[in-house]
């Protein structure tokens, strides 16, 4: 299983074709170099206990992708239960 740990940054969440709203969080994967933001698909709503601005671990499943312009993505999807990280 993969993880991510990182500093929640804010909920969103977006409509399907279907019409049903879909959750996402938003997570800071910081690195010593670099950072990154990862949005991360939550059908569980499993991060819907945590508040922004806290460290969490997150277990994800990760899919990579292309477009139907040709664009490569990943897709990120949470896995398990989170844990917070102090």
């Amino acid at each position: 299983m993969q993880y991510v740990e990182g500093v929640l940054l804010h909920r969103k969440s977006f409509q399907s074709k279907k019409g049903k709203q879909i959750p996402v969080v938003s997570i800071l994967d910081d690195y010593e170099n670099h950072s990154q933001v990862i949005d991360v698909t939550d059908f569980d709503n499993r991060v819907n206990g945590i508040h922004t601005g806290v460290k969490v671990r997150l277990p994800i499943r990760s899919r990579a992708g292309v477009s139907e312009r040709g664009n490569a993505f990943i897709n990120y999807v949470v896995a398990g239960e989170p844990v917070t990280v102090d």
